[in-house]
C-alpha cells in the first residue's frame, strides 16, 4: 500500500477509462456500442431504523428497480391512472397510553406517482483539506396528500442512517472486469470490518466499477410546495465521521451498574460501601512478566487513593456526573504513575533525556497495542512534569468522548497506531522537538556525545519515534505534556466550538511548532474504513511499495493512443511570485528562503524551458545552463551541510542549559533550516516532502467507481512544465446524476512535484 496521498489508480480503472477512451473512434464492437447506448444511471437509496444498519424500512426505499412496478406504472391494479384505495390508522398517546385507532378507508384520485428521486450528487473528499464527504438527493412527491406524512417521517429525520447508490447496468462497462482489483480501497477485509456479517454479494457491491455506494446520516432537508402543490424536496446527507467530530469534548462518568465503561476513578454505588474501584482498566495491563493481573491492580490502587476522595465520589453517585476532559485524563494519569511508584521500583532511565531525569512506563495488552507510554520526572530546573503519548490520548478519547458516538455509528473509532501503515511520518535522520518542555521526540538523547538515536525498545525502556532501517517515524510515539493538555482545553472549553476536531487541531498545532511543521497530524475519515477517523501526518508520503507510483495519463484530445474520456476540462491556479522569475531564486541568499519558497522552485526548476519558431522549425531550449544548475545544486549542498552543523550545535547547547530561554529560541530557529534543507541534495528533499503548488485541475467522465484521494494523474493535453516532473494529486471525487439519467464524475486535483 502506497500512502493516501501519493497512491496509483486502480488497474483495472485504467483499463476500462483506456478503453472508454477507444470506444467510438476507435472501437466499434458491441461492448463499445452498448457501453455509449445503454449507460442510463439508476439511483436508489435505502433509509435504516437503527444506527447498526441491520434493519432496513423497506417500504421508504426510493429509486432501484421500483419505478418500474406498482403505482409507478399507468395501467395495472394499482397503476396511478386509476383510483388507488388505501387504509390510514392514526394511534394517539392519552394519558400515557397508545390508543390505537381504526383503519379509516381512503382513496386516492391525484393520478399522480408516489414519490422519485429527481437528481443526486455524492461527493467523497481528502477532509485533511477542509473537504466533506457529504451527498444531496432532491426528489419530487406529485401527491402530498397521500405521500408527504411518509416521507417526512421517513427523511425529514436528522440523524437518520440512509445508503444512497448510483448505479449504471453491467453494459456500461466496456472491459471484462466489472470490479476494482484488491489492491484498491476498502479492501474486503476492511469491509467485513466496516459492516461486520455483510454477504459476499453485499460486498461485491462496493469493488464494482459501474456503481457508487455512500452511507451517511441525514443532516437536513427542504421542502417547497409547487403551483400544482407538488412538493419539491431535498435531504443532506453527511458522512458518518464527519458527524461525529463535533462530538463535544464534555463528558460524563456512568454508572458502573449499567454494563458500560467509565473513565477515572469512581466509586460502588451500594450505600455504606464506597470501595473505590480503577474504572478505564483497560488501560492496565491484564497480565504482565511478573504475574500482575487486573484484579491485583485493582486491589494495589485501591490502597494508593485517598479515603476522602473516596468518600466524596461516593455523595456524588448515584447519577451521571458530568466531568472535565482534563481532569478525568489527569486523574487516569496520576492514578497509573500512584500505582507504579508504589511498587518501589527504580526508574529504568536515569540518564538526562531533554534535560529531565525522566521515568517511562509502557502499558501492554490494551487497544491501542504498545504505543501507549507515560513519562514522568523532575527537569534540571526542578519543576516536575509529567507526559502521555499521542496513543494515549487518542485511546483516552476513544473510550470517553467517541463512545457518545455509538448511537451515530457503533463502529466510531480514531485509529492512531504504529501497527498501522497510515499513521507514520517522513524519516528526519536528527529530528527533535524544538520544544521538550511541550512536546518532545523520545529517540533522540539530547547534549555531546549522548547525541544518539534509540536503536530498538530494549536499548531504553520507551518508545522508539525513528526506525533507521525502513526510514518511517511513528507521530504515536510522540510525548504531550499534560500541561499542554490542560492549556488547550482551558482555551477551548469556555468557547462553542469545544469539539473533538478542534481539540485535536490545536494539539496538531503544538506538534507541528515543535517540530517546525515537519509533522502535521490531521484528523480524517479513514480511507479504508469508512466509520472510522484516522489521525495521521499529512506530511507523510513515503510510498510502502518497493515499486514507485505510476501516474495514470488521463486519455484527453483525440491524438492521445486512448482517445479522450473527458467530457470538460479546467485548469486554475496562479504561480507563485517567488517561482514565477527563476532569477529571483537562483540570485537570492538561499538561506533566507522559506520553505514555502523552495516548495515552488524546485517543482518548475528542471522544467523550465523555452521554446523558438523560426519557420516550420521548433527549438526547446532551457533558460538555464548545465553550468547554472550545478552551482544551484552545489549552492543547496553547502546550506544543507551548514544549516545541519548550525543544528547540531544547537543541540549540544541546549543539552547543557536547556531552561535558557536564548539558547531554546536558536534551537527553534536552527531546526526550522535543517527542515528546509533535510538531506544533501534537491532531488533527494522533494522526495521527502513533495508540497503541494497552488494549480488545481477539474475534469468530468462518464459516471464510474474507483478513483479514491490520493491517485496521482497526469495529463498530455497540458504544457510540458507541467507532465515532466509534477504529478496532479485527486483530492475530491463528485459523482451527479441529473434529471436526464446521465451520470458523471467529476474529479478533482491539486498539483505537486513527482517523488519519483
Amino acid at each position: 500500500m502506497s500512502d493516501i496521498f501519493y497512491s496509483q489508480v486502480d488497474a483495472n480503472l485504467e483499463n476500462e477509462l483506456n478503453l472508454r477512451g477507444r470506444s467510438g473512434m476507435y472501437n466499434r464492437t458491441t461492448n463499445d456500442l452498448q457501453f455509449m447506448l445503454e449507460k442510463t444511471a439508476n439511483v436508489i437509496i435505502t433509509p435504516y431504523s437503527d444506527p447498526e444498519r441491520t434493519t432496513i424500512l423497506d417500504a421508504g426505499i426510493l429509486g432501484g428497480t421500483r419505478i418500474r412496478t406498482g403505482e409507478y406504472l399507468p395501467s395495472g391494479p394499482d397503476g396511478f391512472v386509476s383510483d388507488r384505495a388505501y387504509t390510514v390508522t392514526e394511534n394517539k398517546i392519552e394519558k400515557n397510553t397508545i390508543k390505537h385507532g381504526t383503519a379509516a378507508p381512503k382513496t386516492n384520485t391525484s393520478r399522480r406517482t408516489p414519490p422519485y428521486i429527481t437528481s443526486c450528487e455524492i461527493s467523497i473528499a481528502d477532509s485533511s483539506n477542509g473537504l466533506l464527504n457529504n451527498a444531496t438527493v432532491n426528489m419530487v412527491i406529485p401527491n402530498p396528500e397521500r405521500d408527504l406524512n411518509f416521507i417526512e417521517s421517513v427523511y425529514f429525520r436528522p440523524g437518520r442512517h440512509v445508503n444512497i447508490r448510483i448505479e449504471h447496468p453491467a453494459s456500461a462497462i466496456v472491459g471484462e472486469n466489472l470490479f476494482l482489483t484488491q489492491d484498491t480501497m476498502p479492501s474486503s477485509a476492511k469491509l467485513k470490518e466496516m459492516y461486520p456479517g455483510i454477504t459476499k454479494d453485499q460486498e461485491t457491491q462496493y469493488s464494482k466499477l459501474n456503481a457508487v455506494t455512500f452511507d451517511g446520516l441525514i443532516t437536513s432537508f427542504t421542502m417547497d410546495f409547487n403551483s400544482d402543490m407538488s412538493v419539491n424536496a431535498s435531504i443532506s446527507v453527511t458522512g458518518t465521521t464527519n458527524i461525529y467530530t463535533d462530538l463535544n469534548m464534555v463528558i460524563n462518568s456512568v454508572d458502573a451498574t449499567d454494563g458500560h465503561p467509565g473513565v477515572g476513578v469512581l466509586v460502588n454505588t451500594t450505600p455504606n460501601t464506597p470501595t473505590p474501584k480503577l474504572f478505564g482498566s483497560a488501560m492496565l495491563p491484564t497480565q504482565t512478566t511478573t504475574g500482575f493481573s487486573v484484579t491485583n491492580l485493582i486491589a494495589e490502587q485501591n490502597k494508593i487513593l485517598e479515603a476522602e476522595k473516596a468518600a466524596k465520589l461516593a455523595a456524588a453517585l448515584p447519577g451521571t456526573i458530568f466531568k472535565s476532559f482534563y481532569s478525568e485524563l489527569n486523574n487516569e494519569v496520576q492514578n497509573f504513575i500512584k500505582w507504579r511508584e508504589s511498587k518501589g521500583q527504580t526508574p529504568r532511565l536515569p540518564e538526562e533525556v531533554l534535560g529531565y531525569t525522566a521515568r517511562y512506563y509502557a502499558l501492554t495488552d490494551i487497544q491501542q497495542g504498545e504505543d501507549v507510554y507515560a513519562a514522568w520526572g523532575t527537569t534540571l530546573g526542578g519543576s516536575y512534569e509529567q507526559y502521555i503519548t499521542v496513543s494515549w490520548l487518542i485511546d483516552f478519547i476513544n473510550r470517553v468522548v467517541i463512545v457518545k458516538a455509538k448511537g451515530i455509528a457503533p463502529d466510531a473509532r480514531i485509529i492512531c497506531t504504529s501497527e498501522n501503515q497510515l499513521c507514520t511520518s517522513n524519516y528526519y535522520e536528527h529530528l527533535v522537538s524544538a520544544d521538550p518542555s511541550r512536546i518532545f521526540i523520545p529517540w533522540k538523547k539530547y547534549g555531546g556525545k549522548s547525541w544518539i538515536p534509540v536503536l530498538n525498545k530494549t536499548d531504553l525502556d520507551f518508545p522508539i519515534f525513528s526506525n533507521t532501517e525502513t526510514k518511517v517515524s511513528f507521530p504515536t510515539a510522540i510525548f504531550i505534556n499534560l500541561k499542554v493538555i490542560q492549556d488547550n482545553i482551558k482555551m477551548l472549553e469556555t468557547s462553542d466550538t469545544f469539539t473533538l476536531s478542534t481539540f485535536l487541531s490545536a494539539i496538531s498545532a503544538e506538534i507541528a511548532a515543535a517540530t517546525s511543521n515537519a509533522i502535521n497530524m490531521n484528523l480524517i475519515t479513514h480511507p479504508e474504513v469508512q466509520n472510522a477517523l484516522l489521525f495521521f501526518d499529512a506530511n507523510f508520503i513515503t510510498p510502502f511499495k518497493t515499486a514507485p507510483v505510476k501516474p495514470y495519463s488521463v486519455p484527453m484530445f483525440s491524438n492521445h493512443k486512448f482517445g479522450t474520456v473527458i467530457r470538460d476540462f479546467k485548469f486554475s491556479g496562479k504561480l507563485p511570485s517567488d517561482a514565477s522569475n527563476l532569477a529571483y531564486v537562483v540570485n537570492q541568499d538561499p538561506g533566507q528562503i522559506a520553505e514555502s519558497d523552495i516548495a515552488p522552485y524546485v517543482a518548475y526548476m528542471y522544467s523550465a524551458n523555452t521554446i523558438s519558431r523560426v519557420g516550420n522549425a521548433e527549438i526547446i531550449g532551457n533558460l538555464i545552463t548545465s553550468e547554472e544548475l550545478a552551482k544551484i545544486q552545489n549552492i543547496y549542498k553547502i546550506n544543507h551541510e551548514n544549516f545541519l552543523t548550525q543544528y547540531k550545535q544547537a543541540l549540544d547547547k541546549f543539552g547543557q542549559t536547556p531552561t535558557n530561554s536564548e539558547v531554546q529560541l536558536t534551537l527553534a530557529q536552527a531546526l526550522s533550516k535543517y527542515i528546509q534543507y533535510p538531506l544533501p541534495t534537491i532531488q533527494e528533499s522533494n522526495q521527502l516532502a513533495a508540497p503541494v503548488i497552488p494549480f488545481d485541475v477539474e475534469f468530468t467522465i462518464d459516471g464510474i467507481n474507483g478513483f479514491r484521494y490520493g491517485n496521482v494523474l497526469t495529463f498530455n493535453g497540458l504544457p510540458t512544465r507541467y507532465k515532466q516532473n509534477a504529478v496532479f494529486s485527486v483530492v475530491q471525487v463528485s459523482h451527479t446524476v441529473g434529471t436526464d439519467n446521465q451520470w458523471t464524475t467529476t474529479i478533482r486535483c491539486i498539483m505537486r512535484p513527482s517523488i519519483d
